[in-house]
C-alpha cells in the first residue's frame, strides 16, 4: 500500500469516529432534555425507626407512626393498618384532607417541619424527599388497653405507590 492510501484510510476512520461521537452526543443531549432516563434514578425509600407507642400504666396510649421519605420520589401513602393485640384485628389509619384518624374514630394530627412538603391530599398523604411526617394519636384507656401491651411489638403494614412496606412497632411505658 502506498503511504498515500493509507493517510486517506486513517482520515476516513477519523471521519466516521467523529460522525459516531457527534451522533452520540446529539443523543445524549436530547435524551436529557426530554428526561428519558428520569425513571431511572427514582426510588422510594421509607424510614419508620421512630414510629412507637407510648402506654401509660392505665392504658392511654400516644401512637405515633413516624414516616421519613430517604429516596428520590414522593411517597404517597394511601393506607397504613396497625396489628392489635386482639387476634385478626388492626387499626387503620385513614387519611381524609385535612383530617386523619383511626378507624376507632380517635381523630390524630400530622405534624411536620415543612407542612409544604409533607402534607395530606384527598386521600393520601404525601411526603416527599428528605422530609419526615408524624402521625400522632392520643388513645384513651378504655380503647388503648384492648389494642396494646408494654414490652410488645406490633407489626404495622403501609400501602404506598403500589408498594407495601411492613415494620414492627413496640409499646414503651411512659411512667405515669
Amino acid at each position: 500500500m502506498k503511504l498515500a492510501s493509507r493517510k486517506a484510510v486513517s482520515y476516513s476512520i477519523g471521519v466516521v469516529l467523529m460522525v459516531a461521537l457527534a451522533i452520540s452526543v446529539i443523543v445524549l443531549a436530547i435524551a436529557t432534555s426530554q428526561k428519558w432516563w428520569k425513571g431511572q434514578s427514582q426510588f422510594s425509600q421509607m424510614d419508620t425507626s421512630d414510629s412507637r407507642v407510648y402506654m401509660d400504666q392505665k392504658g392511654n396510649c400516644k401512637l405515633t407512626i413516624a414516616v421519613r421519605n430517604s429516596g428520590t420520589t414522593v411517597l404517597k401513602i394511601a393506607r397504613i393498618a396497625i396489628e392489635t393485640k386482639l387476634p385478626g384485628s388492626q387499626l387503620w389509619v385513614v387519611f381524609n384532607a385535612p383530617t386523619v384518624q383511626l378507624t376507632d374514630g380517635t381523630l390524630g394530627e400530622l405534624v411536620s417541619s415543612n407542612p409544604q412538603r409533607a402534607y395530606l391530599q384527598g386521600q393520601e398523604l404525601f411526603v416527599e424527599s428528605a422530609q419526615t411526617a408524624s402521625l400522632n394519636f392520643l388513645i384513651s384507656a378504655e380503647k388503648g388497653s384492648k389494642y396494646f401491651e408494654i414490652g410488645k411489638r406490633y407489626m404495622c403494614t403501609v400501602y404506598a405507590g403500589g408498594e407495601v412496606t411492613l415494620f414492627s412497632i413496640s409499646v414503651e411505658a411512659t411512667g405515669k
